[in-house]
């Protein structure tokens, strides 16, 4: 066992780093496989029931007001699996490598299921976003309802039309929620609040400090800098 382990060493180029950095290492890649988040990436949940969104590991409270920009190349499509009224298995594939698409007939079998319930597995759509406000948070939102994939859509229709016309197609927008009655009873889907669009060109700009936000939603439009009197001196 030493021996093939030191050839291994031998023969490899490895990183020179202690043990303390190398558990820290380990420790995030399991916490990432096992959550689904990252250091850079966190999940964004949305709770049909109440209309809230939860993000990452601490599922901190997510308000409309925070305005994030949606990549077109990181939508991803596939499925989930509910039991117990927990997500238990996802699989999910770039919609731009449709070769790695999974049909239902080969998912894993996580019977048995309550289908009055939802259990089994449920078609998903989701993307990734960055935030406006400073901290430049990586997202991510998948969603297997319905309502919530038609919401998607109806955005990446309009992403599509836009760049079919030319038009700036990058959504600078909010995670908002919508009420509506579905066998008697209140139930919420997500709502994207589109405030503005813009180019890649733009974006860049914007995350490399050269353009407002303001700028960045309203473009020619942007409202002039606010005003401040400077204090009288003594």
């Amino acid at each position: 066992m030493t021996t093939s382990l030191t050839a291994y060493l031998d023969n490899n180029a490895l990183p020179e780093i202690s043990d303390d950095q190398m558990i820290a290492a380990l420790a995030d890649t399991t916490d990432e496989q096992r959550t689904g988040t990252g250091a850079n990436v966190q999940y964004l949940a949305f709770s049909g029931k109440t209309g809230s969104y939860a993000l990452g590991r601490d599922r901190t409270d997510l308000t409309d007001d925070v305005l994030f920009i949606l990549e077109p190349k990181s939508v991803i499509e596939g499925w989930i699996c509910w039991k117990a009224s927990k997500p238990i298995d996802r699989v999910e594939w770039s919609i731009y490598n449709k070769r790695a698409a999974v049909q239902d007939v080969d998912l894993p079998d996580h019977a048995p299921y309550n289908t009055k319930t939802g259990e089994g597995w449920h078609r998903s759509l989701g993307f990734g976003c960055i935030s406006t406000d400073g901290a430049a948070t990586n997202v991510k939102f998948v969603t297997n309802s319905v309502s919530g994939r038609n919401a998607i859509t109806d955005l990446l229709n309009e992403i599509v039309r836009r760049m079919g016309s030319g038009a700036p197609a990058l959504p600078i927008f909010g995670f908002g929620a919508e009420s509506f009655t579905a066998q008697g009873a209140q139930n919420f889907k997500p709502k994207f609040g589109v405030s503005g669009w813009a180019t890649r060109d733009e974006v860049e700009a914007f995350f490399a400090g050269n353009a407002s936000l303001d700028e960045l939603v309203y473009g020619d439009a942007a409202p002039a800098p606010s005003y401040t009197k400077p204090k009288a001196r003594r």
